[in-house]
């Protein structure tokens, strides 16, 4: 039987002249999410073999005037940052993987994804927070227990 929790939060942010770096008065909203599934375990040769995963995913969607980075352009991790126990922990996918070259923005109302995922029993630890940065703007966070399966909301 395949469980899965999701675990869905969602923040509004606008900002003024808090960011500088090309970008003014831009309101986007932040979704995080945290959540356990099962996917092949490629870590085995035999890859009929299943194991729990959790994942890992951020969305944005530009609410403003003014273009934002997309998560998958160029330079994503200078506008994305993993954080794990209050720490930026950033996975080698945010610097490498499917980044585009050239000046990637979302207009009013376009939206982007991003996701990885850990497996479980190689998580950083038995129970640890989780929460994603995007353009100096903190997601939510959650706690996540990867023993018990269990993902709480810390903040909104």
């Amino acid at each position: 039987m395949k469980e899965t929790l999701i675990l869905l939060s969602t923040l509004i942010i606008n900002f003024s002249s808090a960011f500088t770096q090309d970008f003014e008065n831009i309101n986007f909203t932040l979704n995080s999410e945290a959540y356990f599934d099962i996917k092949p375990d490629y870590r085995k040769s035999n890859t009929t073999e299943e194991a729990t995963v959790i994942i890992f995913k951020i969305s944005i969607t530009n609410i403003g005037a003014t273009p934002i980075p997309d998560l998958g352009a160029t330079q994503r991790s200078e506008h994305l940052n993993f954080i794990v126990n209050d720490s930026i922990q950033n996975p080698l996918c945010l610097y490498n993987g499917t980044e585009i070259i050239g000046d990637h923005l979302l207009k009013n109302g376009e939206s982007a994804i991003y996701e990885w995922w850990i497996y479980a029993d190689d998580a950083y630890g038995e129970i640890f927070t989780v929460q994603w940065e995007y353009i100096k703007e903190l997601s939510s966070k959650h706690k996540i227990d990867s023993k018990t399966k269990r993902i709480t909301l810390l903040t909104k």
